[in-house]
């Protein structure tokens, strides 16, 4: 004759009677702990794969924080000096060229290439074309490659 006994976790053992074997009735036990230490693992396992997913994204959006407050630093300092070259148009041309060339390095910012197009046409630079003639630069403009171009008339 055979019962049923049932554990925490719903799982069925059977047992042979009350008078079954012992060691029968300790196998069952020992069966029923280790399914139930199991099925807590694998929840662990759960809860650790949510809080490693979870640091992730934190980690993603302070890497996006920290690159983005980056460019920012680095668009404010290109426009501090552009603003400091074209400061220097009167005082010392030269510097403040150099200043704008500068800015256009650390960051081509509608401010620094304005910067540097003022301060080039002030400070009337001399431009030797291939022909090995000279002109006055009059402006200043950018290629698509990012690389400056002069633009000059005969004067």
């Amino acid at each position: 004759m055979s019962w049923p006994m049932r554990s925490s976790i719903g799982v069925r053992v059977m047992c042979r009677n009350r008078s079954g074997s012992r060691v029968e009735q300790q196998m069952a036990l020992e069966r029923v702990k280790a399914e139930e230490q199991l099925t807590r693992q694998r929840a662990r396992a759960k809860s650790l794969r949510l809080v490693i997913v979870s640091l992730l994204l934190v980690t993603s959006f302070m890497i996006y924080l920290a690159v983005k407050a980056f460019r920012g630093k680095s668009l404010a300092h290109a426009r501090e000096i552009a603003a400091y070259s074209k400061s220097q148009k009167k005082n010392d041309p030269e510097l403040g060229l150099l200043l704008a060339i500068e800015a256009v390095k650390k960051r081509q910012t509608p401010q620094s290439i304005e910067a540097l197009k003022e301060l080039l046409v002030e400070s009337q630079l001399k431009v030797v074309l291939r022909g090995g003639h000279t002109k006055a630069v009059r402006d200043v403009d950018f290629n698509p490659a990012g690389r400056l171009r002069g633009h000059g008339e005969l004067g």
